[in-house]
């Protein structure tokens, strides 16, 4: 009988609980599958030592737990991106590892949506007024601008990136995405190979990343990229804060070259108190959030459910 570890410690971060009902659905995709769910990696070591296969957050990878799982075959990331299992790759290289393709990408389309109307229409202006008590209107030089009619450019056109694509078009605005392998079936009007960035960013009021890390896109937006992008533009990472140079994000921030900027994600997380960053005004600050919602735990159960009947069946896993 297959044997499923689950890996789930729950946090104010991570909305959802693998429920009695959750985990009988598991079973049940798994034609009855003992599943053993587990808060931390000690108690998993006690409850299961060894499974065929194992689901846990990247960032929580059970390393212990995994040397001792020799017939660990497959772990489902409950996390979208898998680069922090890399370890696991190097050492266990028989070990299928995927990732929750297509999970968060309603929620962080909406929060991309809510970044882009906050710095078009000026809230971090409204908001520091408010906070300042007083009841200022903008200068006319910063009178808020309107999404219909605006160039968004989304590097890392994905499942989240596409997503947000089709929200950006319903709202009037022109999009020009960046992708590594182009599917050709984007929803833009454009598409652009990483090397084309150069030509994309001048044209781009908004500029959007859904980027992962790896040693490639280490650093990738630094001076030289931002010195592409159009004066006054507006800049948003949403995707890894290793992949932006914040130093020279700073400077073409206070320079104003990017007139604002909407940062999730940020090179050392919880993004220290002392960073330039909090200093700037026109940077909307949040805590790594942009995909939190109580929904995700019920569709990550549905890719989970859906991946372990093509485990059985020897078919390709999704992620």
């Amino acid at each position: 009988m297959l044997r499923i570890a689950i890996l789930h410690e729950e946090r104010p971060a991570r909305p959802g609980r693998i429920t009695p009902e959750l985990k009988e659905k598991i079973s049940s995709a798994g034609g009855g599958a003992d599943v053993f769910c587990a808060g931390s990696e000690e108690e998993l070591i006690k409850i299961c030592p060894d499974a065929e296969v194992l689901c846990c957050w990247a960032m929580d990878c059970p390393s212990e737990w995994i040397s001792g799982a020799k017939s660990l075959k497959w772990i489902q990331s409950m996390s979208a991106g898998t680069e922090k299992l890399q370890p696991v790759r190097d050492s266990r290289p028989d070990v299928v590892i995927t990732g929750m393709k297509g999970v968060f990408c309603y929620p962080m389309a909406e929060s991309a949506v809510m970044y882009i109307l906050m710095l078009l229409r000026g809230m971090p202006f409204y908001i520091r007024c408010a906070q300042e008590r007083v009841w200022r209107k903008p200068l006319p030089e910063n009178c808020p601008k309107e999404a219909a009619g605006q160039t968004v450019g989304i590097v890392g056109m994905g499942e989240i990136g596409s997503h947000t694509a089709k929200k950006c078009r319903a709202l009037g605005m022109k999009v020009l995405g960046c992708r590594r392998r182009p599917s050709g079936n984007e929803p833009a009007d454009r598409i652009y190979s990483a090397e084309e960035l150069p030509d994309m960013l001048p044209q781009c009021d908004i500029v959007l990343l859904f980027v992962p890390a790896s040693e490639k896109t280490n650093k990738m937006f630094g001076r030289e990229l931002f010195g592409f992008f159009k004066q006054g533009s507006y800049f948003i990472n949403m995707g890894r804060g290793s992949v932006v140079d914040e130093e020279a994000l700073c400077e073409a921030l206070k320079d104003g070259r990017i007139a604002g900027a909407a940062l999730d994600v940020f090179e050392q997380e919880p993004l220290p108190k002392d960073s330039p960053l909090r200093d700037l005004d026109n940077v909307i600050i949040t805590p790594h959030s942009s995909a939190l919602s109580p929904l995700n735990m019920g569709r990550a159960v549905d890719t989970f459910c859906n991946n372990i009947k093509r485990f059985i069946n020897s078919e390709r896993l999704i992620g």
